[in-house]
């Protein structure tokens, strides 16, 4: 029997009029779940549809226009003469327009043109409106874009085959959203402004301590940049020591040019660390829970940020190896995204992909600065110089111990490691005061604008 307060509602009236279309889903969830203090408004009556036609012309060179997904704004696709376009019946934009792709739409891509793409065209493809200033702000009304509500009702307003669906103009102009008077629009934007200024200027500050990091290897090793131009002389001699590759033109032979400019001793990253591989196999241990690290766990900056748990019979292929506290380990895929990481003590005895390429710890040099080197510009250039392999490039154990590294003693070395590892734990923090602004921009906005757990 049911509660005496349960309410069951079978039929819902919907008045013609109000009907978006003949979509009971699109009529049922045409609205946000907004504040109650808050009016709504159709969304047809704060923009409108505008159709600058322009019959393309061969000799004249156009901008067309890139709506990119996810509210990541508008950009210049290219720029080509009308004889190269295909579609001669194109529409221009001017700045200041909303624009969405109506194949796109359900993926968020809107945006608003910037001033340098004033005049561009698009195709029938794309819609484009003039908005009424009077009744809601262009940054307001693409803040409402960028949320999960908005990209529903699009989802809903959208129809056709998977991949092509597109939107429906006039059930997308008829859904309601929420609309706060222009002087609350002016202050919620401004708050949400404020602390995304506060996040890229502290990203401005990540970009100075990126180039703090890399002057501090070069300086610190007396190393030129690599992109220095150095001129050649038609015929050099290249001591047979020296020689690299028997290719006279590899990269490596030019790089090592550069490396020797240092003031210290360059060594093969095999004459002072040793490698190693503790095998792990499936057959060896009990049916337990075990700890797992692939490539993609390993964070340039963070470390290894997570594991996964398996046992030995979800073990992939590619579990093979145990590492240990104080290990250094290499991703060896793709080695230029930098997934590198000295092992803590809470990852000690864990299982890590074939992937990884391990340096035991010495006594006599530091595996923080070879990290810190082999993250460098000229540890990189090494590695790429070293790959093979199309899809998936990697450099093999062989290659990596190859790697020339100019040696400074272990004090210079702990003072370089230290002085990083310090620039990097600023950056660390940064990483996290970001987050926060953009995170706390966002909840801001959406309590004052929508219905949340702790508003409902």
């Amino acid at each position: 029997m049911a509660d005496e307060h349960t309410t069951y509602k079978y039929i819902n009236l919907v008045s013609f009029q109000a009907m978006p279309n003949w979509s009971v889903n699109a009529t049922q969830h045409s609205k946000f779940l907004f504040q109650t203090n808050i009016k709504s408004e159709k969304i047809g009556r704060l923009i409108e549809r505008i159709r600058e036609r322009t019959a393309i012309k061969d000799d004249v060179l156009y901008k067309r226009v890139t709506v990119r997904l996810h509210n990541k704004g508008v950009l210049q696709r290219d720029e080509v003469l009308g004889k190269n376009i295909g579609t001669k019946t194109q529409y221009y934009v001017r700045e200041g327009q909303f624009i969405m792709s109506k194949i796109d739409a359900r993926n968020s891509a809107f945006g608003i043109i910037p001033a340098e793409l004033d005049g561009a065209v698009v195709t029938q493809d794309f819609l484009v409106f003039d908005f009424n200033k009077d009744k809601i702000l262009p940054y307001f009304f693409i803040l409402l874009t960028s949320f999960d509500e908005f990209k529903k009702l699009c989802q809903q307003a959208s129809s056709g085959s998977t991949g092509r669906q597109r939107i429906n103009e006039k059930t997308f102009l008829n859904f309601e959203i929420p609309l706060s008077p222009i002087k609350k629009q002016k202050q919620l934007v401004e708050a949400y402004q404020k602390k995304i200024e506060r996040a890229e200027k502290l990203e401005k500050e990540i970009i100075e301590l990126d180039s703090r990091i890399k002057q501090t290897i070069l300086a610190k090793l007396r190393l030129p940049k690599i992109n220095e131009k150095t001129e050649k002389a038609t015929f050099q001699i290249i001591h047979y020591a020296d020689l690299i590759s028997w290719n006279a033109f590899s990269q490596n032979n030019i790089f090592y040019e550069s490396l020797k400019k240092s003031k210290y001793p360059i060594k093969r990253l095999s004459e002072v660390f040793n490698f190693t591989r503790k095998r792990w196999t499936k057959k060896k241990h009990e049916d337990v829970s075990l700890n797992y690290i692939e490539i993609g766990s390993v964070d340039s900056l963070e470390g290894i940020t997570n594991f996964q748990k398996i046992t030995p019979q979800t073990a992939p292929k590619r579990a093979s190896q145990i590492i240990e506290k104080g290990d250094l380990i290499i991703g060896t895929t793709r080695p230029y995204l930098k997934r590198f990481a000295i092992v803590t003590k809470e990852f000690d005895g864990f299982i890590a992909s074939s992937g990884f390429s391990v340096v035991k710890p010495s006594n006599h040099y530091s595996l923080y600065f070879l990290k810190h080197f082999l993250s460098s510009e000229y540890g990189i250039e090494q590695l790429k110089n070293n790959m093979s392999g199309a899809l998936y490039p990697a450099i093999t154990v062989k290659n990596l111990k190859q790697i020339l590294i100019p040696f400074p003693p272990i004090e210079v070395q702990n003072e370089i490691a230290n002085e990083i590892n310090n620039l990097i734990n600023t950056k660390k923090k940064l990483r996290k005061s970001i987050s926060l602004y953009r995170n706390q921009a966002i909840s801001d906005f959406e309590k004052a604008i929508f219905k949340t757990k702790e508003t409902a």
